[in-house]
């Protein structure tokens, strides 16, 4: 998966109060650059 589209996946849209965008990426490879900024990135590995 290429990051910049990852990233514009969870910054382009806006999102109703209190509600935040989420993407559920498992396995794999993120490619390119993932510039995380004005973002706020958590991530959970299981």
């Amino acid at each position: 998966m290429r990051g910049e589209v990852l990233r514009a996946l969870l910054l382009s849209h806006l999102t109703p109060a209190g509600e935040v965008a989420k993407a559920d990426v498992r396995g794999a490879r993120i490619s390119g650059q993932l510039d995380p900024r004005h973002g706020d990135i958590t991530s959970q590995c299981t």
